[in-house]
């Protein structure tokens, strides 16, 4: 098991005006970061990503000059790259909605193999929920959330054909991003049963 943490230099909250409009940037999570004012999540985008993506610097959703154009989304991917054959699942943590989220983000359109991701899924939240944790909404991101192309789980399953890649949405308790520090504990420990399924089922059918 590889993890890999924030993959951009920030570690702070930062505030920057872009044009008339004050912008508050928060590292997120893993992928899902804000980065020399592109958000490093859409920018695995392909070049027929349409939605959930934005070409205005300014918009939150803005994808970058072009796929990929951000050093810390290519370390990532030269890594996944390297070792692809050995990676039988991807998960993503962001923070926050309680989602458990499958590809595809660009399309509403499902992946052959989307009754196994969804399955999965349901026995995931079903082990998280019996922790103590919330239910889950589950299904793909353009379907059940909202567009969200150039996403590093739609990159991981549909570009190096990782078969099992999902990003997870965490529970947020009324505090949106910024979940008290007494509550990552118990965040971290109900969504860890969630995590032995996943690593169940890729040891069993893998």
């Amino acid at each position: 098991m590889e993890k890999i943490e924030v993959t951009d230099n920030h570690d702070y909250r930062c505030m920057q005006r872009c044009g008339s409009k004050q912008e508050f940037r928060f590292p997120l999570d893993g992928i899902h970061m804000f980065s020399s004012e592109k958000l490093l999540n859409i920018d695995f985008r392909s070049p027929d990503s349409e939605i959930g993506a934005s070409d205005y610097p300014c918009d939150e959703i803005y994808g970058g000059e072009e796929p990929l154009s951000e050093i810390e989304n290519r370390n990532l991917r030269d890594f996944a790259t390297l070792h692809k054959q050995h990676i039988k699942l991807y998960l993503t943590f962001h923070s926050y909605g309680e989602y458990l989220l499958y590809p595809w983000g660009y399309t509403s359109e499902l992946p052959s193999d989307w009754e196994t991701l969804h399955a999965l899924a349901e026995e995931v939240d079903a082990a998280q929920v019996a922790a103590g944790g919330n239910p889950f909404t589950i299904g793909s991101s353009t379907n059940v959330l909202y567009a969200a192309a150039g996403g590093s789980d739609d990159y991981m399953k549909g570009v190096l054909g990782i078969e099992l890649s999902y990003t997870v949405e965490l529970t947020n308790t009324r505090y949106g991003f910024q979940l008290p520090a007494s509550l990552i504990e118990p965040t971290v420990t109900q969504f860890f049963e969630g995590v032995r399924v996943f690593a169940k089922y890729v040891k069993e059918n893998f």
